[in-house]
């Protein structure tokens, strides 16, 4: 008798048929519900695989990341550890872009004893403790998964913020953290979606970023099933370009225009000005 862990070619099938099944049901982690353009080239997402978003400091990683989290309402419940953000500000921002308004105006909502709508971001949990390890992270989800909380997508931003063993030199410890990152979304039976920074190589602007320009690590796009360079425009900063530089189920190379508020959180496609807002639309720096 074979191993239990040892698989014939007829498991596997049965366990694909099975996992094939689930999938007509959820449909999967689908980044085209946040913007459209990945349907072309990106298939949804599962449990155990990994999305990394790579761009520069200022680019709007958090913005990246607070808008996949608002992606997921549907898909299931999300848990975002903030490792750069203390919670009220994250609050602030998820406010504002589930609010559509600037987080000036959220501030004074509430200075006014007012709240706004944050439904569309009720999905959503936070962590913002500093510098956590990655065993740190899973002994929480594990405390919430014994207390009935199941996460079906785990953020974190951003890796550069974790904190790793000792004794290290800094690419040994990021390299140990991205692979360590690709165990914990199988173990963790989710998917995972982190941010890191690109490597500077001396230029004032970045507008463009490749497959092997994560900062520290070349372990990181070796992790990713998913990896995303985003840049935005020195000429029109309010266009943000995410760039598809690795995908292990699909075609890479392809690049998404998209449309950054910064003062509203929001990233919408390119194309796509609210129509309630009108020409009268200003996006945020």
């Amino acid at each position: 008798m074979k191993p239990a862990i040892i698989q014939s070619i007829y498991d596997l099938q049965h366990e694909y048929t099975e996992f094939v099944e689930k999938i007509k049901t959820s449909g999967g982690f689908d980044l085209a519900k946040w913007l459209p353009k990945f349907r072309d080239s990106v298939r949804p997402m599962f449990p155990g695989e990994l999305i990394v978003v790579m761009a520069d400091t200022g680019v709007g990683k958090t913005a990246i990341i607070q808008n996949i989290c608002k992606a997921a309402r549907g898909y299931g419940d999300v848990l975002l550890f903030e490792l750069e953000l203390p919670g009220t500000l994250c609050f602030e921002r998820f406010a504002a872009l589930s609010a559509d308004m600037s987080q000036g105006d959220v501030f004074q909502r509430y200075s006014d004893a007012n709240k706004v709508n944050v439904g569309s971001v009720d999905h959503i949990y936070t962590c913002d403790k500093a510098g956590m390890t990655l065993d740190e992270m899973t002994n929480l989800i594990v405390e919430a998964n014994a207390e009935g909380q199941q996460f079906d997508v785990i953020m974190v931003d951003y890796i550069g913020l974790m904190k790793a063993s000792q004794g290290m030199s800094r690419y040994e410890r990021m390299s140990e953290m991205a692979e360590q990152m690709k165990v914990f979304a199988r173990d963790m039976n989710a998917v995972v979606v982190v941010s890191t920074q690109i490597h500077r190589k001396g230029e004032d602007y970045v507008d463009n970023v490749g497959l092997h320009d994560a900062k520290d690590s070349g372990s990181i796009e070796n992790s990713a099933d998913l990896l995303i360079g985003a840049w935005r425009d020195l000429d029109e900063p309010q266009k943000l370009y995410l760039k598809i530089l690795k995908n292990r189920k699909g075609k890479g190379g392809d690049t998404i225009e998209a449309r950054f508020d910064g003062g509203r959180m929001r990233i919408t496609p390119w194309y796509m000005v609210p129509e309630a807002m009108g020409d009268a639309w200003e996006p945020g720096d």
